[in-house]
């Protein structure tokens, strides 16, 4: 019991530097905190290449980003301190979270979500963090809004990312597909 414990209080230490930007994702990754095993080689090679990109690239990667990839880029994206509000409220909303106000509690999304909880841990650290004030710039139009009542899913959610608005500039999303530049796409 005491081993099973502090594999989770570093676990949570880890993504918590993960999460300040203070830990690199391969540091991450072998600690256990994002997903077993290596990325991809697509996923990896798209990583890399946002790693040299900007907060406008990340959000064209976030507004095209297809759902039934590994998270592991958009998390990287969402934990980035340069990450723009905008960005976050495209992919809070992009996860659908409307969709988990059908549950009481985190308990029974639990217990029924099954595979969907990667979707739920990603927009609680989302909420987490934007409750952190860790999204202060917002530059970017968000492609989706999440258009929610706070107090209507089984977590916190902060009634300025529950209620955003579209503002801030639309980029031009041409050749982006699934997440990947036109570079990358179907290589």
């Amino acid at each position: 019991m005491l081993r099973s414990g502090m594999v989770r209080l570093l676990r949570r230490d880890f993504l918590l530097l993960a999460s300040a930007g203070l830990l690199s994702l391969g540091a991450a990754r072998r600690a256990g905190a994002v997903a077993d095993g290596p990325l991809d080689p697509a996923q990896a090679e798209l990583l890399a290449w946002l790693e040299k990109a900007g907060p406008d690239d990340w959000h064209r990667c976030a507004c095209t980003w297809n759902w039934d990839q590994p998270f592991d880029v958009i998390r990287w994206i969402v934990r980035q301190p340069g990450c723009d509000a905008g960005t976050a409220v495209t992919l809070f909303a992009r996860g659908e979270p409307g969709y988990y106000a059908q549950f009481e509690s985190l308990a029974e999304v639990e217990a029924e979500a099954g595979s969907m909880m990667e979707t739920v841990r990603f927009l609680i650290e989302i909420c987490e963090r934007w409750r952190a004030g860790l999204y202060p710039v917002w530059r970017f139009r968000p492609d989706a809004l999440p258009g929610l009542d706070p107090g209507s899913l089984p977590w916190p959610v902060p009634a300025t990312l529950a209620r955003a608005e579209a503002k801030g500039e639309a980029l031009d999303l041409s050749g982006w597909t699934e997440g990947f530049p036109p570079e990358l796409y179907g290589r």
